[in-house]
């Protein structure tokens, strides 16, 4: 516009435009990749399977499965549905998780 090079009208659209412009979004994205895949990726598949197959016999706290995995007893079903997705630890993939009479959770 100083230099007349640009004409005023084009300017002032322009400047319109950019005002209406949002200037910074957010990504929209989910967050990340669901806990599950963290932490089999994180202590690796093998390892991962024994602490819940250790879990699962009562050879494994639940205190030592939090230590290991590093996660809460609630997301452990997550963890041994994506480890065994045709449900082959036992009949089903489920870790059974039960209230322990001192508030943390133990396996029955």
């Amino acid at each position: 516009m100083a230099l007349q090079k640009v004409p005023t009208s084009l300017c002032r659209q322009k400047r319109r435009a950019w005002q209406q412009r949002p200037w910074f979004t957010f990504p929209q994205g989910g967050g990340g990749p669901p806990i599950e895949v963290r932490v089999v990726s994180s202590v690796g598949r093998p390892f991962a399977s024994l602490v819940l197959e250790g879990y699962q016999r009562n050879a494994v706290s639940s205190a030592d499965v939090v230590d290991y995995l590093g996660v809460q007893l609630k997301h452990l079903n997550k963890i041994a549905g994506h480890l065994w997705p045709d449900g082959s630890l036992g009949s089903t993939a489920q870790i059974a998780v039960q209230p322990h009479c001192c508030g943390l959770e133990r396996r029955a």
